[in-house]
């Protein structure tokens, strides 16, 4: 199609279902979920009707959000996957990093159950995520250990923290339920980062240049991450305060998100980084937005 100037205008993403098929590929689908799901579910009926329609309203955009970042996650590990095969990284690793691509689909199908349970359709106009720079000026090794160190010790791990927040004060058993499954994936993908590291040490022993350059480069992933998942604002006493049946439904505390945030790099990442031999706090310290 040409524009009335004459230029082509860009293409506009699909509007994508995360409902599945009506083909066998749906059955073939379950089974695989069934296979890999880390905690057996638990049966619940969403009750619609105890909640007011604008509290449903706000959980429906809350979940049609998280369906959308769970579904553009899929490529993130993906990318990563080819990025360990460049490293020559171990097989497991491969495995567990294509499992856990399989795990962001899966999470956006879950996301997809609460969002119809609200009341809406499962769609959503996927856009390509920015993924991790290629790092040109370093190997294939340090490249996948700069993807595994934004993608699972840091963001991974901010996302398993609020997910473990979240469960604290929801108490609608459906959205629990939902949340609970969420939690035994993202855990495991924070915990990948880590275990991808220590299999890593000796090579790094070997090289003490990448340390180096790896602390560098978490000065400015250290900003990147504060700046998109930190949830500070410029005047907290904007944000609303929760009602008690917001919190029953689920809808995360705007204003506990810094604290989540900033509890976690100390608490976790930091230290979890250190024991690898990673000056992870004076890079923290000096984060700064400049690659």
């Amino acid at each position: 199609m040409t524009a009335m100037d004459g230029s082509i205008p860009p293409s506009r993403s699909p509007r994508f279902s995360a409902a599945l098929s009506v083909t066998p590929l749906a059955d073939e689908y379950r089974r695989q979920e069934a296979a890999l799901r880390r905690c057996a579910p638990i049966a619940v009926t969403f009750e619609a009707g105890i909640y007011r329609p604008r509290t449903i309203e706000k959980a429906r955009d809350l979940w049609l959000v998280r369906m959308k970042a769970e579904y553009e996650s899929t490529a993130v590990f993906t990318d990563m996957a080819q990025l360990l095969m460049a490293a020559g990284a171990s097989l497991d690793a491969h495995a567990v990093v294509l499992r856990m691509a399989h795990d962001e689909l899966r999470h956006a199908e879950l996301c997809a159950r609460a969002v119809t349970a609200l009341g809406a359709l499962p769609t959503m106009d996927p856009q390509p995520p920015q993924l991790a720079g290629r790092g040109e000026n370093c190997g294939p090794e340090e490249r996948a250990l700069r993807s595994v160190l934004y993608g699972c010790c840091l963001s991974e791990t901010i996302n398993a923290a609020r997910f473990v927040d979240g469960l604290e004060t929801t108490t609608d058993p459906f959205m629990r339920e939902i949340l609970r499954q969420l939690l035994s994936d993202e855990r495991m993908h924070a915990q990948f980062g880590f275990l991808y590291f220590e299999a890593w040490c000796p090579w790094l022993d070997e090289h003490p240049d990448v340390r180096v350059r790896l602390a560098r480069y978490l000065e400015y992933a250290f900003a990147v991450l504060e700046r998109d998942l930190s949830g500070r604002v410029a005047d907290p006493s904007s944000i609303a305060e929760l009602d008690d049946e917001e919190r029953a439904i689920g809808m995360p505390d705007r204003k506990r998100l810094p604290l989540t945030f900033y509890d976690t790099v100390a608490g976790a990442i930091l230290p979890g980084l250190e024991r690898l031999q990673i000056a992870a706090t004076a890079a923290w310290i000096a984060r700064r937005l400049v690659a």
